[in-house]
């Protein structure tokens, strides 16, 4: 009998250091590393839809040594909406479920629920008796007009002697839809996440003296609404005098579902390495095949030209590029309204890329 006991407060504790693992990615919306130690996770959603509710999943891949994490705080913009963990059951309801894969077949070896606590607040039920334990199950909340906030009970594992995760596997969670709604316009949204460790002196909260925990702070980039191009490539950049002058070309084509693109109501966003500039919308002329932009008294995007066939071309001249990173993998970015095209480049030691050619 005492050998199973202990099986059994194992399996808590093993629970319990998963939903600390989960509640760390349950809020945020891409797949991000906090810290280099920390694990990597990724975080897929049913629907980008704006105006969606949909269910949300995370995996996660996790290696023994990390460090436990005490509170992680995710502020969303306010564009999303929580409608309240009551908002799919009365208190008490499943409002999710943690899953942990312990040999990577893809298949849950342990699952438990979430259930909640009213409006604000929901607890990982490792006891499996429905009743709330303060201060060894951990804790998600939501503070009104703030943010999220996620306790973990000495990191998860109830052990105040113990700073790093003991265990490897893979790990999910699942939010159930009708939670979290996505924001009603289509755009790229920040999400801000501030991670708290345990407090090496407690293993748990701060104590205010000895060695402080170190928070850590990210920013993660959220698309609700935005339509990938079916088809986007440059097939020539040409970067001059060491930056100061931009020249790329390129054909693209809108997903089979897109709504199209009208330059007079939508706005264009050119990214390329780091510059990044917006065009507002009606600042293209339509001129036969063509919508063109022009505007040659400031540095940035001089000339753009959206051509029939789906081309475009683009003339970027901005002097603090002189030190633009040629020896780096480059991103390039351009986004019509709700539609966008995204492309990592390689250029050569002149600065010049051509398709096909690498």
């Amino acid at each position: 009998m005492a050998t199973k006991d202990r099986a059994g407060k194992d399996a808590k504790s093993l629970l319990v250091a998963i939903f600390w693992r989960l509640c760390h990615a349950a809020s945020v919306t891409m797949a991000f590393t906090v810290h280099a130690e920390l694990p990597e996770f990724t975080f897929t959603r049913a629907s980008d839809k704006v105006g969606d509710s949909p269910e949300q999943k995370l995996s996660i891949d996790i290696s023994a040594g990390s460090p436990q994490i005490y509170q992680v705080a995710v502020d969303y913009p306010a564009e999303f909406r929580f409608r309240g963990f009551n908002a799919i059951g009365p208190e008490g309801s499943e409002i999710g479920a943690l899953t942990v894969d312990a040999n990577g077949d893809g298949s849950a070896d342990l699952t438990t629920p979430l259930k909640s606590l009213g409006a604000y607040r929901a607890y990982a039920d490792q006891n499996g008796d429905g009743r709330f334990s303060p201060g060894f199950e951990s804790v998600v909340e939501y503070r009104p007009g703030s943010d999220f906030l996620v306790t973990l009970p000495f990191g998860g594992d109830s052990d105040p002697t113990s700073n790093i995760s003991s265990f490897s596997g893979k790990l999910g969670l699942t939010l159930k839809a009708g939670l979290i709604v996505n924001p009603p316009n289509a755009d790229s949204y920040t999400i801000h996440v501030d991670v708290t460790p345990v407090d090496p002196d407690t293993g748990g909260p701060s104590n205010n003296g000895g060695s402080a925990p170190l928070a850590e702070q990210a920013a993660i980039q959220s698309d609700i609404g935005i339509k990938p191009f079916s088809q986007f490539l440059a097939s020539q950049v040409r970067i001059k005098k060491q930056g100061a002058v931009i020249l790329l070309k390129g054909h693209y084509d809108l997903a089979a579902d897109s709504n199209g693109v009208d330059f007079a109501q939508e706005a264009v966003t050119v990214s390329f390495g780091p510059f990044q500039e917006t065009i507002a919308a009606g600042k293209f002329v339509s001129k036969g095949s063509k919508y063109i932009y022009r505007n040659h008294d400031a540095d940035g995007i001089r000339v753009m030209r959206f051509i029939k066939g789906k081309k475009f071309e683009l003339e970027i001249h901005r002097a603090e590029l002189t030190s633009f990173p040629l020896s780096t993998p480059v991103n390039l970015s351009i986004r019509l309204g709700d539609d966008r095209g995204e492309q990592t480049l390689s250029l050569n030691a002149k600065g010049r890329y051509r398709a096909g050619r690498g």
